[in-house]
């Protein structure tokens, strides 16, 4: 794969994976309809769609460790999350 391809997709499939993670978050509260309309209002915000439009930026990954992080502890995954820190 060429460098410009994965450029191209490195932040999209960074959010997807950061909404997968804040559904599975979402799910234990609110229900799998829930954690499905939050997933789809991350995807869709204004803020995604902003990074989405311009270069690439590695600060797309913030969401997801920061997501992964709050799994992490919620799962009491230990070594997830010293890792993540």
């Amino acid at each position: 794969i060429s460098p410009t391809w994965i450029c191209l997709l490195f932040e999209p499939i960074v959010f997807s994976l950061s909404a997968g993670v804040l559904g599975l978050l979402a799910r234990r509260t609110w229900g799998t309809t829930g954690a499905l309309l939050i997933m789809l209002s991350f995807l869709v915000s204004s803020q995604v769609g902003r990074v989405l439009m311009y270069d690439v930026h590695p600060e797309a990954f913030y969401p997801l460790f920061t997501l992964l992080l709050v799994f992490g502890l919620r799962r009491n995954w230990q070594p997830l999350w010293i890792v993540l820190m």
